[in-house]
């Protein structure tokens, strides 16, 4: 099977003296030193239950809204989900993906003491007028609960929706970047198969090391060669990222496990399969 990807380069940051005036990076100490530090693992958010107006009809569900992080070392909103009306989250079938493969957060969380998590996401209707609140509030997640170990916490909506959000505390962790690119999809699915709609559907996963839980980073239908957005995680020391790829053609057809890559946690510079 050819393989339409570039395999991925994944890059540890952990920032340095030179930029710690501006930005602390969890896991560096002030003199630079790079010893891990407490910071918040989001593993995957799902669409638990559909509010019941929308429950009752078929079709895709438009997401749009946001979802932020604020903790103690800067009190900025952090972005883990992001979508304006104009440009709204599909979600195609819940019944086999439900859900939010988040881009964020944009920078690592520290959580050294409580971080708050804030929220309003809305459901598209056809016309704005008749769109839906989903979930709307703000929580509090502390760090003396999920040490190293996720759990799912439940976001009940006012209009019976509820969303999952599956997430741990990793004690001596780092910040990683996931950085995956795409190369001829669209080209090759063509010579492949004589036509067709091309593209890619693809499913990017990972888990860390001694952590069963799966991290959903990616899923969508990739048309042509690009960068997917750079995605961040927490790594704990001295251990492994392991990052799945599965991919389905755009016609159809059967997928294929692209492959498994295990990579070593280090304190500065990027690693590649």
């Amino acid at each position: 099977m050819y393989i339409p990807t570039q395999l991925p380069i994944i890059s540890f940051h952990a920032g340095d003296e030179a930029d710690a005036s501006k930005h602390r990076v969890p896991g560096a100490s002030k003199r630079g030193r790079h010893v891990g530090s407490p910071i918040l693992l989001i593993f995957s958010v799902k669409l638990a239950r559909l509010p019941r107006p929308v429950a009752a009809t078929a079709g895709p569900v438009e997401l749009y809204g946001f979802m932020v992080i604020r903790d103690l070392m800067d009190p900025l909103r952090n972005y883990v989900f992001n979508r304006s009306r104009d440009d709204p989250l599909v979600i195609l079938d819940l019944r086999s993906d439900p859900f939010v493969h988040l881009p964020g957060p944009r920078r690592g969380v520290n959580m050294h003491a409580h971080v708050m998590l804030e929220y309003d996401v809305r459901i598209k209707g056809g016309e704005e007028y008749k769109d839906l609140p989903f979930i709307d509030g703000v929580a509090v997640l502390s760090e003396e609960t999920c040490i190293d170990e996720p759990a799912a916490w439940r976001i009940r909506g006012d209009h019976g929706g509820a969303v999952d959000v599956s997430w741990a505390r990793l004690t001596r962790a780092m910040e990683a970047t996931v950085d995956v690119r795409i190369q001829e999809p669209a080209q090759q699915q063509h010579r492949n198969n004589g036509g067709g709609s091309g593209g890619l559907d693809l499913s990017v996963s990972a888990h860390v090391a001694r952590i069963t839980e799966e991290i959903k980073l990616f899923h969508g239908v990739v048309a042509k060669p690009c960068a997917l957005d750079r995605i961040l995680v927490a790594v704990s020391l001295d251990s492994d990222l392991i990052l799945h790829l599965k991919a389905t053609p755009g016609g159809g057809g059967p997928s294929h496990h692209l492959g498994d890559f295990a990579f070593r946690v280090a304190a500065h510079g990027s690693v590649r399969a």
